[in-house]
């Protein structure tokens, strides 16, 4: 194979349609930056020239070529061929490029894979016993989620609704620092879009913030089922050292008049020195008033 090294604008090149090497999204932006300081690329694409199209096609190094147009380099050097490869060729080349270094999703690297049919190229790919064992209990059904493309959504709240989204996510930090938490499932983020998309069709709405409106409310309306985490069907607590969120005593919030009610009480309570704490005010007069009855 003759390879010669050739310069031009990185714009001009063809990226590959399916390419089975993923970068994180950290790791591109890091070397987008590292592009725009050194300002060439230090290790060089490979670049196959159809002759025939007049495409030039990179082989390896998307990526990076991907990179020097964000970084705004208007010309980069690469290594190229110009003789014709078969396809089985080219996608030897491109796997065994990849795997040097890197990281691979399974899906697409299968798929590649098992599209070079001469038996040669399949060895020239380099792919090892252990990750052939692994492509054979890859399930292609569904899409490899690396290669996605993907954009922020910002949810857009009105300012009543901004206050119960604020106090519902600081309600979530403080049930979560009751505990320490070692492992989170894969499966919880789809719940919470499962139940914006479910909460959106059964309220006939678009907006994706409007939807979790509504699953806010029937939070609001079932906040007293959380007692079950802490205390018994007796209402024992099952517990007696845990701390536990006020909300899921009384079920919601205080309107205001209620709530300096309750407070002017905690203040005199305190002052008589009757208490330290405002959840101990609460304790004595919800005793108070069970004896009393």
């Amino acid at each position: 194979m003759k390879i010669t090294h050739q310069s031009g604008d990185p714009k001009g090149l063809t990226l590959l349609e399916e390419n089975a090497r993923y970068m994180k999204h950290e790791t591109f932006q890091r070397l987008v930056s590292n592009l725009r300081e050194d300002g060439v690329l230090t290790q060089w694409p490979f670049v196959w020239n159809d002759v025939a199209t007049g495409r030039r096609i990179v082989l390896s190094g998307n990526h990076r070529v991907q990179a020097a147009i964000e970084a705004g380099l208007g010309e980069i050097d690469w290594t190229e061929c110009d003789e014709y490869l078969t396809a089985s060729k080219r996608l030897g080349i491109q796997l065994s490029h990849n795997a040097i270094a890197g990281e691979d999703d399974p899906a697409v690297l299968k798929r590649l894979y098992e599209s070079i049919e001469d038996v040669d190229e399949r060895l020239y790919a380099g792919i090892d016993d252990a990750t052939l064992d692994l492509l054979s209990r890859v399930d292609t059904t569904g899409l490899g989620e690396a290669n996605l493309d993907y954009s922020t959504v910002m949810m857009v709240f009105l300012p009543e609704e901004r206050e119960r989204a604020m106090t519902a996510l600081k309600e979530a930090r403080a049930m979560i620092g009751m505990r320490e938490a070692w492992l989170g499932r894969d499966d919880q983020h789809s719940r919470v879009l499962d139940s914006v998309e479910a909460a959106r069709d059964a309220a006939h709405v678009m907006n994706a913030a409007t939807a979790f409106d509504v699953l806010l409310d029937v939070w609001e309306r079932h906040r007293e089922d959380l007692v079950a985490l802490w205390a018994t069907p007796d209402g024992e607590p099952k517990d007696p050292k845990q701390w536990v969120p006020t909300s899921t005593v009384i079920g919601h919030a205080m309107p205001a008049e209620a709530a300096a009610v309750v407070l002017a009480a905690i203040r005199k309570m305190r002052e008589d020195g009757d208490v330290n704490h405002g959840w101990q005010a609460m304790e004595y007069l919800s005793a108070d008033y069970l004896q009393g009855n």
